[in-house]
């Protein structure tokens, strides 16, 4: 309210089940009450310094998101960095910065983490994605149509409270746990037939 925003819907999960199934139960909502919007998925711990360069980087990936595209959000890395997973960019795909992602790269040694500096070609996994809702729901219920349905289900059984939907415990407690990118994300190169590309955006 303080910012403007009236009658949003706020989502309360009743137990944490990692980030997948969170958007899961974003996108079911966000299909059915805003007619398929484009979701930006965001962390609730992250500090974003430059803010214009970050609202620019989104409004960059606005395009390929529209189109059907995965979009996620890499940090040029300045150092050799252990505590981060990292991500392989591929080819540019857009004259705006935006690239194809050769893969996911779960947090390497010091060594390692120097040469991926070294090379220029991979970014720091920031967490952050942006996609259809549509798009995300038609992944993971191609990925883990378990998660798909019973979150489906959290929905449908779920009770509204003023600006709140309180999802039950007793169905969402069913629900396997994953992260975006386990469940996703280092999947789709090896599934074209689903015709989602991820994508990459240096920040």
């Amino acid at each position: 309210r303080d910012i403007g925003l009236h009658n949003q819907t706020l989502l309360l999960e009743p137990v944490g089940k990692n980030t997948a199934p969170a958007l899961t139960l974003a996108a079911i909502s966000a299909v059915k009450e805003q007619n398929d919007a484009i979701l930006l998925v965001m962390p609730a711990d992250h500090v974003i310094a430059d803010k214009i360069a970050f609202q620019a980087a989104v409004e960059a990936g606005l395009n390929q998101a529209q189109l059907g595209a995965i979009i996620t959000f890499g940090i040029k890395a300045h150092r050799p960095e252990t505590g981060y997973g990292y991500i392989r960019m591929g080819k540019a795909i857009t004259e705006n910065d935006i690239y194809a992602i050769d893969c996911f790269v779960e947090k390497p040694d010091m060594a390692t983490a120097q040469t991926y500096g070294d090379s220029g070609q991979y970014l720091w996994n920031s967490g952050i994605f942006m996609m259809r809702a549509s798009v995300w729901l038609r992944a993971i219920q191609h990925f883990n149509p378990t998660m798909y349905t019973t979150c489906q289900q959290s929905i449908t059984n779920a009770k509204s409270d003023c600006d709140f939907v309180r999802i039950t415990k007793e169905d969402f407690s069913l629900c396997p746990s994953d992260s975006i990118d386990y469940a996703v994300m280092e999947k789709l190169n090896t599934s074209p037939e689903l015709g989602i590309q991820a994508c990459v955006i240096p920040l």
